[in-house]
Order: structure tokens, then C-alpha cells, then sequence
């Protein structure tokens, strides 16, 4: 179900009134369909973020997601695969952290090649990336978007510092995926608000040469990377700062406790379960308050003929049954309050004479 199941999700999100049905791996839907409506950027962008939510194969929740909702899976061996789970796995979602990059194609017929054809792309997970603009027109692009080895970490490379943003996001899912949104939405929503005025501009230098076009479309798309490149460094260290420990800091200095938000891992994860069980082996019972405690032995009361000695009954009945040495606790907690005034008495009497001596 791999690839089919990709394939359904995305065009299920953009005409949901098929309601296709579900095929397997084997099979193919049609090349394309018609969407309910006219697709956006926005929708665009929608479907790339997709983990299946709101699905039968959601994978932000289940016991799988962990504590937090993390919808990325990693790769199972065979031979840690239950029998029944042989030749299956996890679903594949549209957003996958393994993702090297993403891009949206845009064409634009009524501007020249050069301004119309443009390039959203993405490094790293669709999901936690941030998209930047890329003109056809342009000649050259920032050296850090164009390097990137993963086996050595670099954050001289664009694509490290999304794919390290994505990472530490899986401590906190819950917490930092809206928070990454927010972040690249600053950027993008810019980028959108740009475009009119930038394709009009590079519109009117093509006229007057191709040349000055690609170099204005070069700079505005540089200067759009870099920022981004720079700003993401910076959003990752925030990040680092800010969710660690299970916590959050707020900006006041103040450590909020986020606990698990996932119900399904809560519910399975024997949490207590340890604890219960020495409870009940210690007390027979969850709470040792639980226990009813035993009643003496009843003591079979005297003959009517054998009259008990006579004591003297106490005029009062004490305040408090403990003692030391015949001295009621009361008694005892009085002679140290005594005590320590005394002390404290001949200790500042002390100093004020040191003092009035010298």
C-alpha cells in the first residue's frame, strides 16, 4: 500500500467527493482527476505536510506515535517483525523524515520563461521545511543550499539546519510542529506577498534586457535563501533552548510541564503498574490507607461477684497520651521554646557589649 496509499491521500485531499476506494500496491488509479475546486499554493503546501490525520491510518496517534504524537516511523528488521506483520509495515505518509527535498513547479504562461517558471523547494522533511522561491531566470544560488553531506553534520549546509529542526521537533511533537508552522510561515507568507511586485519589476527589466531580468531575479532569490538559511540556524538554537527535559521555558523564565498528550501510549505504556503491584504485596490492597484495621480480641468482662480493686480515677483525662520520662509532650515542647529564647537572649546581649566596647 505504499505509493497507492500516497496516491489516494492526495486525491482524496483535493476532490474528496470520489470517495475513492482503497487499492492495493498492485493496482493504479486513474492518471488524474478533476479537483472539487481550484488548487492553491496553500493546498499544495497542505497535501506535502500530510501524515494521514484525520484517517483510519492517522499516524499521530496509536501507541506507535509514542507519547507526544510523532507521526515518523522508523525502519523495522524482518526479524523483529511479528509473524502476522510479515511483508507489511508502516504506512507511508505523503511527509516522510527521510525526505531529501520537496518542490512545487509553478508555470505562469502570461510572463517570460524566465519569470513564470518558478520553483518552491524545500530541504529535508515537506512537513517541517520552509519552502523558498526560485526563479528559472536565476543564474546562481547560495552556497549553502547547494552542499550537504549527511554524513557529517554541517551548519554551513541549509539542508543541516532543517533536518536538525525536524530531529529535535520528535522530542516534542505536539508542541514544536505548530510552532515550526508559525516560524516558516513568517517566510513564506512574505515570499507570497512579494511576488506580484517582484514578477512585475523583473517584467519590466526583461524588456529592456534578459540579462538585467536574471540578475535582478538572482539577487531577490539569493537574498530570499539566505535569510531563510541564517533565520533557521537561529529558530533551531531557539528550539534547543526552549524544549528540553519534557519541559518548555517560557519567555518569562518559567518552566511549563508538558506531559504526554497521546492517550493511546499513556494508556499502554504500565505506567503505575510497578508500583500497584508492591502495593498490593505489601498491603494486600492499591493503598495501605485501604486496609481496615483489625479489632482487639474481646475480653470477657468480670464476674458480678468479683468487684475490681479500686483506683482513684484521674480528674481529667490528659491532652496527650505520650510521655518522657512522666512528662507530657506538652511539657517538654514548653522547656525548649524556654530554652531557645534564653539562648538567643544571652547571644544578642553578647554583641551589643562587644559592640558598645569598642
Amino acid at each position: 500500500f505504499g505509493s497507492s496509499r500516497r496516491e489516494w491521500r492526495a486525491f482524496d485531499l483535493l476532490a474528496p467527493s470520489l470517495e475513492l476506494p482503497i487499492i492495493d500496491g498492485g493496482s493504479q488509479y486513474d492518471f488524474s482527476i478533476k479537483p472539487d475546486e481550484k488548487v492553491t499554493m496553500d493546498m499544495l503546501f497542505t497535501i506535502y505536510n500530510d501524515h494521514l490525520e484525520g484517517t483510519p491510518y492517522d499516524q499521530t496517534v496509536g501507541v506507535a506515535a509514542g507519547p507526544n504524537g510523532n507521526p515518523n516511523r522508523y525502519s523495522v528488521k524482518s526479524d523483529q517483525m511479528p509473524e502476522s506483520a510479515q511483508g507489511y509495515g508502516f504506512e507511508r505518509k505523503i511527509a516522510i523524515t527521510t525526505c531529501s527535498y520537496v518542490f512545487i513547479g509553478q508555470a505562469r504562461d502570461w510572463l517570460p520563461a524566465e519569470i513564470g517558471t518558478k520553483l518552491w523547494y524545500g530541504a529535508d522533511d515537506p512537513s517541517t521545511t520552509c519552502y523558498v522561491p526560485i526563479y528559472a531566470g536565476v543564474t546562481e544560488v547560495p552556497e549553502a543550499w547547494s552542499i550537504g553531506d549527511r554524513r557529517s553534520f554541517d551548519t554551513d549546509s541549509a539542508w543541516w539546519a532543517f533536518n536538525f529542526v525536524n530531529n529535535w521537533a520528535q522530542l516534542r511533537w505536539d508542541a514544536m510542529y505548530e510552532e515550526i508552522h508559525a516560524e516558516r510561515a513568517k517566510y513564506m507568507d512574505q515570499f507570497m506577498a512579494e511576488e506580484a511586485d517582484v514578477d512585475a519589476e523583473a517584467a519590466r527589466l526583461y524588456e529592456e534586457s534578459p540579462e538585467k531580468a536574471a540578475a535582478y531575479l538572482t539577487e531577490y532569490t539569493n537574498n530570499a535563501m539566505n535569510t531563510v538559511f541564517e533565520g533557521w540556524w537561529d529558530f533551531a538554537w531557539k528550539l534547543v533552548g526552549k524544549y528540553y527535559d519534557g519541559m518548555c521555558l517560557e519567555e518569562d523564565g518559567s518552566r511549563t510541564t508538558l506531559g504526554m498528550t497521546n492517550p493511546d501510549f499513556v494508556a499502554a505504556s504500565g505506567i503505575g503498574e510497578t508500583m500497584i503491584a508492591d502495593m498490593e504485596a505489601i498491603y494486600g490492597s492499591t493503598s495501605a490507607e485501604e486496609e481496615t484495621p483489625e479489632e482487639p480480641a474481646a475480653t470477657e468482662a468480670p464476674a458480678a461477684t468479683e468487684a475490681p480493686a479500686a483506683t482513684e480515677a484521674p480528674a481529667q483525662e490528659p491532652a496527650d497520651t505520650a510521655s518522657t520520662g512522666g512528662m507530657s509532650t506538652g511539657g517538654v515542647v514548653a522547656i525548649v521554646v524556654i530554652v531557645v529564647i534564653v539562648i538567643a537572649a544571652v547571644v544578642y546581649f553578647s554583641k551589643k557589649r562587644g559592640k558598645e566596647s569598642k
